[in-house]
């Protein structure tokens, strides 16, 4: 059963012929020239499009090394700027008990004698010749031999 009261589609055409193809394809409307050149240009868009998108995505693993790359650099900095740190303190307490040692050695140094003091003393020495001086017991020795 057919329905009489459906509407057929319009026709572009009042006088075109509708024909049935029976086991046949139907023949593709032709395409004008706007139309192809139109699809090529869509098509080079396209791929111009795939292509940004795989640079971007290049772009985005390096941009993600470098950035991990540098988060090593700075952890290793960070270390680095702690232990310099540590080995400059404990300079710095070196240092001190070197200046509190040189201050001790100083004070120390002034009571020793001064170079024209021993100059002097040698002199004295040097006079007097205690070398050549006599023991007490020589000495006795002595008078003893003489009161003989």
């Amino acid at each position: 059963m057919i329905d009489e009261n459906l509407q057929k589609p319009p026709s572009d055409h009042p006088d075109e012929k509708k024909t049935i193809n029976f086991g046949s394809k139907p023949k593709e409307p032709a395409i004008s020239p706007e139309l192809i050149e139109l699809k090529e240009s869509v098509k080079t868009i396209m791929d111009s499009i795939r292509n940004l998108e795989d640079r971007m995505t290049s772009l985005d693993k390096k941009t993600n090394v470098i950035e991990n790359n540098l988060l090593l650099i700075k952890n290793k900095l960070s270390t680095e700027t702690k232990s310099l740190h540590s080995k400059t303190l404990e300079n710095e307490k070196q240092i001190d008990l070197i200046k509190k040692s040189i201050v001790e050695v100083a004070s120390d140094m002034k009571n020793f004698a001064r170079i024209e003091e021993v100059e002097t003393i040698k002199k004295y020495i040097d006079f007097l010749q205690p070398l050549n001086f006599a023991t007490k017991n020589e000495v006795l020795e002595i008078i003893k031999e003489n009161t003989k």
